[in-house]
């Protein structure tokens, strides 16, 4: 169980890690909510190389003023020069590096940087796509390398390729914002730290599992591939095959079944909790409207509502008194 989990997910994969993720490219914001990091890509800048070109010239011109007053005051010319060239560089290397779009860098056992690099373009030298091969070599024993990078698990972290996987991931996230947002309204029914770590369990073992689906979907996939006419039913090669597509039929369904669950309980807890803060803000609502038409109900209420029909009858009786006075006097 990792003390911190750091999740990023750019435009090709999801990354799960407890260890800090690195971007390759482009810039990201982190947001922290517990023990969890969630690493969000910002939108490229859109500056293209000619705008940052005329802006480093804009930028050079002032810092070449001020180099010279610096020299002529006697500081050597190399120091504002270095300077001035270390400040244009780093504002086109933020520049450009803004320009670009996010991509997280793929991570290892010590939080490096991932054996699966990018090449020219941008493009992601792994493979990418459902049952697709990975690009990277294969170690001693046959192990391929893209294990411990790209779809690995263990302590060095998680990397999801698969479109499925990645949405059910991007789904629990969602949902664990939501459970997260419940409990500044539950105090003393909640407690944050364990529920913080129960929540970062549930993340994590949801990654190993959607990990695990991930490959096996690959290996269906290629299991499928393969083509088997033309050899007897009977064939040892055969019923081998047949029985791998069975055993990896299984664990697929296994795994299906323990995704679920994990959803499902993530499901359970944010609507438990958002019903019991609905349920207490219907009884709020409730208790200040009985206070409110208690206040309109009291006896000073009823004699002001009284108080109009009375005044109505004795005005009608001074017109009729007066009317009648008046008809009296011309007689």
């Amino acid at each position: 169980m990792p003390s911190e989990l750091h999740i990023g997910m750019d435009d090709e994969k999801t990354v799960i890690s407890p260890y800090a993720l690195r971007l390759r490219t482009g810039r990201a914001v982190r947001h922290r909510a517990g023990s969890v990091i969630e690493v969000v890509p910002l939108t490229p800048s859109g500056v293209t190389r000619e705008a940052r070109l005329a802006f480093a010239a804009r930028l050079s011109l002032p810092l070449i003023f001020v180099s010279a007053a610096l020299y002529a005051a006697g500081l050597p010319w190399w120091l504002p020069f270095a300077a001035s060239v270390a400040t244009v560089a780093t504002v086109w290397r933020h520049q450009a590096r803004a320009a670009q779009v996010a991509s997280f860098e793929l991570p290892t056992s010590d939080g490096g940087r991932g054996e699966a690099g990018r090449g020219e373009g941008g493009r992601s030298r792994s493979g990418r796509g459902e049952g697709g091969r990975s690009k990277s070599g294969r170690g001693e024993g046959g192990r391929s390398r893209s294990r411990r990078g790209e779809g690995g698990c263990g302590e060095s972290g998680r990397v999801l390729l698969t479109e499925q996987e990645r949405a059910v991931f991007r789904r629990a996230a969602g949902v664990s914002r939501r459970i997260r947002r419940t409990w500044p309204g539950l105090p003393g029914m909640i407690d944050p730290e364990t529920a913080d770590v129960a929540l970062t369990r549930a993340l994590d073992d949801l990654g190993a599992v959607l990990v695990r689906r991930q490959e096996l979907r690959r290996l269906r996939a290629g299991l499928e591939e393969v083509g088997d006419r033309g050899v007897p039913a009977d064939s040892p090669a055969v019923l081998a095959l047949a029985a791998q597509r069975e055993r990896a039929a299984e664990l697929w369904r296994e795994t299906g079944e323990q995704a679920n669950r994990i959803l499902r309980s993530l499901d359970r807890a944010a609507l438990a909790g958002e019903a019991f803060l609905r349920e207490r803000e219907i009884g709020e609502t409730a208790r200040q409207a009985e206070l409110v038409l208690a206040g309109l109900a009291d006896r000073p209420g009823a004699l002001a509502a009284d108080a109009g029909p009375e005044l109505a009858e004795r005005t009608a009786a001074v017109i009729t008194a007066y009317r009648e006075l008046a008809a009296a006097g011309q007689r």
